[in-house]
């Protein structure tokens, strides 16, 4: 991949995080009109990464990219959004909305009891010590680019563009042309 696809990457991979930013914000709002427009977006973070992928191929790639440059570089927009979108979780969870996961922790653990689950008592402090702001923005990054891989897969079919296998037309002057009559 060219060192300018990487720049490329790193760049609209930030504005990709924004977008997973508002993503998860949106998700932690209660209301329809707060999950309608969360559905919404979820559902153009694929046509964008598409989109991004295109931009690259044509900017930086003279308008050709193998599948596997195009698989690539949608991973790499991933992961350079979900590190961005990792740090909007943590400050999330540690400063905006330190209740957030001990609430989920005991709505968890709820219906865990419903369930009649046995070990839910010792499993409490387990998920305590482990979810704490830090792994679980962490464990963020990889489940976006888990998600990243199968969304490149299939955008990186749409975003391709192999090189012709007779190169470019060739154009003709208009002094060449046969049809053109001589003034």
């Amino acid at each position: 991949m060219k060192p300018d696809a990487l720049k490329h990457a790193m760049y609209y991979g930030l504005i990709l995080g924004l977008i997973f930013c508002l993503n998860f914000f949106l998700s932690t709002l209660k209301g329809t009109a707060f999950s309608i427009l969360q559905s919404l977006v979820t559902c153009a973070i694929p046509f964008v990464c598409y989109w991004l992928t295109t931009d690259c191929r044509r900017r930086v790639c003279n308008d050709t990219m193998s599948y596997g440059m195009a698989l690539w570089y949608g991973i790499q927009l991933f992961f350079y959004a979900s590190i961005i979108a990792a740090a909007f979780k943590f400050a999330y969870f540690k400063f905006i909305n330190p209740e957030f996961l001990p609430n989920l922790i005991n709505e968890s653990l709820k219906l865990m009891e419903e369930m009649h689950l046995p070990g839910v008592s010792t499993s409490a402090n387990q998920i305590e010590e482990v979810l704490t702001p830090l792994n679980f923005a962490l464990q963020y990054i990889w489940i976006d680019v888990f998600i990243g891989i199968f969304v490149s897969f299939v955008t990186a079919a749409f975003a391709k563009k192999d090189k012709s296998l007779f190169g470019e037309k060739p154009t003709i002057n208009d002094s060449e042309n046969p049809t053109q009559e001589p003034e």
